[in-house]
């Protein structure tokens, strides 16, 4: 089973700088801001203050942004990423991918730092750098552990220590880039902090009864006017967190940490693994509803007494 971004991306492997990445995967496209003008009938032509952006390759549409909009490109926002791993061997690209036409972009690399819950239960440690050109959201480096046995993709929400950077498309983005690194020097906080706080989940014991509330508390109750729909994908969690990958393991059976984990397998392998768009499960994982229930199950585990 493979992680969303394994599924989503292309698979690298050998490359060692962020230009080799992006030209490996032909995803070496720049991105043009073109006036989103229109001529009246009477041939006047009216300024919206607004803008496309298309690729500057096939003229493909990418998205509709403000006057102080400003393009990063894929190159330079990923450059970033060749500074760290010249510095530290141990970091390795991994993937990259595309959503759409090139609305958004990511690359992933592979930090040294890892998390280890009970004797052998690992899960690595990624950065993900985002950049997108449409608009939606802003360029994002984020950290994400992925538990190598089911290959979940991990969100975590802790007060003092963050797990992602973001930087506005403004004309400091350039100044701001720098910030990306910040993540990285954070990285090893966030691995110890979470490696405490699944060794502790792991070790509690959570009745089958109150793995499902916690489960419904995430996903919402099964109200009769939510439909069969609702009541489908609670079904399918109380599955997964009783017969899912990973889920029989010493440090999950009957614990805590196996509820965050059903939930976070339920979000990547079954409720956004069914949609025939693979665009869409991804986008849901990095900025949508899976990325939101995951955040919620820490939260809800976290509190948990």
């Amino acid at each position: 089973m493979n992680s969303i971004f394994k599924k989503f991306g292309k698979e690298i492997k050998g490359c060692k700088t962020a230009e080799e990445a992006i030209l490996t995967s032909n995803l070496n496209f720049e991105v043009e801001k073109l006036p989103a003008n229109y001529e009246k009938s009477n041939g006047t032509i009216v300024s919206t203050k607004k803008y496309h952006t298309i690729r500057a390759d096939n003229e493909d549409y990418l998205g509709t942004v403000g006057e102080e909009y400003n393009i990063c490109q894929n190159i330079e926002c990923f450059e970033f990423f060749d500074k760290v791993v010249d510095t530290h061997e141990d970091i390795i690209y991994t993937s990259v991918g595309i959503i759409g036409n090139g609305q958004k972009m990511w690359v992933q690399a592979k930090m040294p730092d890892y998390i280890k819950v009970g004797k052998d239960d690992i899960s690595e440690m990624y950065v993900t750098l985002i950049n997108s050109h449409d608009g939606s959201t802003s360029i994002q480096a984020k950290l994400t552990p992925i538990r190598i046995i089911c290959q979940n993709t991990f969100s975590a929400v802790l007060k003092d220590c963050k797990a992602s950077v973001r930087i506005q498309h403004s004309s400091s983005y350039k100044e701001r880039l720098n910030e990306a690194h910040e993540i990285l020097k954070i990285s090893n906080k966030l691995t110890q902090e979470l490696e405490l706080i699944f060794n502790s989940w792991a070790t509690k014991k959570v009745s089958d009864d109150k793995s499902l509330k916690i489960i419904e508390k995430v996903l919402g109750l099964p109200e009769e006017e939510k439909g069969t729909r609702a009541k489908n994908s609670l079904e399918a969690a109380r599955e997964f967190l009783m017969v899912g990958v990973g889920q029989n393991e010493v440090t999950t059976k009957g614990t805590l940490y196996g509820v965050y984990n059903a939930i976070t397998g339920y979000v990547d392998h079954v409720k956004y693994n069914s949609l025939k768009a693979g665009d869409a499960n991804l986008k849901n994982n990095l900025f949508g509803n899976g990325e939101v229930l995951k955040k919620k199950a820490f939260e809800l585990c976290l509190n948990y007494k």
